[in-house]
């Protein structure tokens, strides 16, 4: 018998995933569906799975093997079941999380984390949801940087955005005259007279401004 499996099968839609099974069973196939309805909900209407689930026999994993830390696994548990405040308490208890009374303090202190790391910085990110706080944390990493004397001259301008040699960026536009792939990373670098001053990390290759995204964070 031919069997069509679903994975994520908790994120589809209700009409997607009932014509899935319509034509599985015209094919007179078996349809396997996989997933979790307690994880990221649908965005179309949904909650065929979760019925489905409450009605027809399942097989449930009950295992983390993902996380092989105890408090982790008792994090993602609560989480699981939106018991946040739990899950909020335990990471703070174990130092997983970190709070301060103002978003400004916060962010000091997250760029703090991130310059101590020192040769490991190429592997930290500070991630943010919005632009502004992106921007924000660039320009503070930038000028502890810059005051431990960690960074070259600048070398280019673009969007109004500085950048100085030592600089790392992150490319979100595939160029590919240049071999040069969105999600890439780069390092600033005195520039020739006929190249772009950004020597890629992962590419051997320059880029043009406009394949130039904001600091590596």
């Amino acid at each position: 018998m031919v069997r069509v499996v679903v994975d994520e099968a908790g994120m589809l839609g209700t009409r997607r995933l009932a014509a899935i099974a319509a034509l599985t069973a015209e094919a007179k196939a078996k349809l396997v569906l996989v997933g979790d309805s307690r994880q990221l909900a649908e965005i179309d209407a949904g909650g065929l799975f979760a019925g489905l689930a409450t009605r027809l026999p399942t097989i449930e994993l009950t295992e983390n093997r993902r996380q092989r830390d105890a408090d982790e696994q008792a994090i993602a548990s609560a989480l699981r079941i939106r018991a946040t405040g739990t899950a909020m308490d335990t990471m703070q208890r174990t130092g997983r999380i970190t709070t301060a009374p103002t978003a400004d303090a916060i962010r000091d202190v997250i760029v703090s984390d991130w310059f101590e790391r020192g040769a490991a910085r190429t592997d930290t990110l500070m991630i943010a949801a919005r632009r502004a706080t992106v921007g924000d944390l660039n320009e503070r990493a930038q000028a502890l940087l810059r005051s431990s004397d960690q960074l070259g001259p600048e070398v280019a301008t673009f969007d109004g955005t500085t950048f100085a040699v030592g600089d790392r960026v992150v490319f979100h536009q595939n160029d590919y005259r240049l071999d040069l792939l969105n999600g890439e990373r780069g390092t600033g670098s005195a520039p020739a007279a006929t190249t772009w001053p950004w020597r890629s990390t992962t590419a051997a290759a320059s880029t043009s401004p406009r394949a130039t995204s904001r600091r590596a964070t």
